[in-house]
């Protein structure tokens, strides 16, 4: 089966000083293009914000190449994608043809002066995103361990050696990603939730999986989760893995590897690996 490519941000931004990758997917585009991100949008839009000179200029091209592989087809934010398409229910239209005439305006400012003040409106909003994540982490392992901070200070695990062993020996990867699904249904009007928060533990396999090895990092290790902010990104960008059509392609080989025991780990593809089946 051929899926529909889910450019990680990445890819766009090494695109601009990799002609011949980016010749074979300018080749590979289909008439109609590919999907973009929303998540990928509002980094690209991140990243022009705070950009200048040359950087600047760098992060507008990666931007119009975004564009045009997309040809104006924007995808829901990830929450709302699967919100509408997984579980069926009623959101208001996503402003695609907006964003699409939005785009079109910022691709072709001159300097970052330049730029509509809604793209510093997305930045923030993609910051504020990733300062709520890192919140609902801290309070996560506060609930495990009062004390994290100050283990973690001393060079150590977040947790004491008796809590890993006993965190670990009640560790159930599957129990959790039903727990997160069933998080996921909260707040929601959805009938049957047992069917739906198994359907989304399945549908959502690979992302769920990413959020368990994160929080693992966090708490087995002395990883600071705080400096790694785009994971969080990532993990969001995994949740169109809910449309089984779809694949995820990123430069980033550690984001593969982090998911290679889901069920959907055939679908997070790096961009070498995904140029190779343009050839098939």
């Amino acid at each position: 089966m051929r899926y529909t490519p889910i450019f990680d941000t990445c890819v766009f931004i090494d695109a601009v000083d990799d002609a011949i990758a980016w010749t074979k997917l300018c080749a590979a585009r289909p008439r109609h293009g590919w999907p973009l991100s929303w998540v990928t949008c509002q980094q690209l839009l991140h990243g022009l914000s705070k950009a200048d000179g040359r950087g600047f200029l760098d992060s507008r091209e990666a931007l119009n190449k975004a564009c045009e592989l997309c040809k104006g087809k924007i995808l829901d934010p990830p929450i709302c994608f699967v919100r509408r398409r997984i579980l069926q229910l009623s959101l208001a239209p996503f402003p695609s043809k907006k964003i699409r005439d939005f785009l079109r305006g910022v691709c072709a400012s001159e300097t970052r002066l330049a730029l509509d003040p809604l793209v510093n409106e997305i930045a923030r909003s993609c910051e504020t995103q990733c300062e709520s994540h890192i919140r609902s982490m801290r309070w996560n392992l506060e609930t495990l361990n009062p004390k994290w901070e100050e283990t973690r200070a001393h060079g150590r695990s977040t947790l004491t050696e008796d809590q890993i062993t006993e965190a670990k020996r009640s560790w159930d990867k599957q129990a959790l990603k039903g727990v997160l699904a069933e998080a996921f249904l909260e707040g929601l009007d959805v009938s049957d939730r047992v069917s739906s928060s198994a359907c989304l533990a399945r549908r959502l396999d690979a992302a769920l999986e990413f959020e368990i090895r994160r929080f693992e990092d966090a708490t087995f290790s002395t990883s600071k989760f705080e400096r790694a902010r785009g994971e969080f990104l990532d993990g969001m960008q995994l949740h169109y893995l809910a449309w089984d059509s779809f694949c995820f392609v990123t430069s980033e080989k550690r984001l593969p590897n982090a998911v290679q025991n889901s069920s959907q780990s055939n679908r997070v593809l790096n961009i070498d690996q995904y140029l190779a089946t343009l050839n098939d």
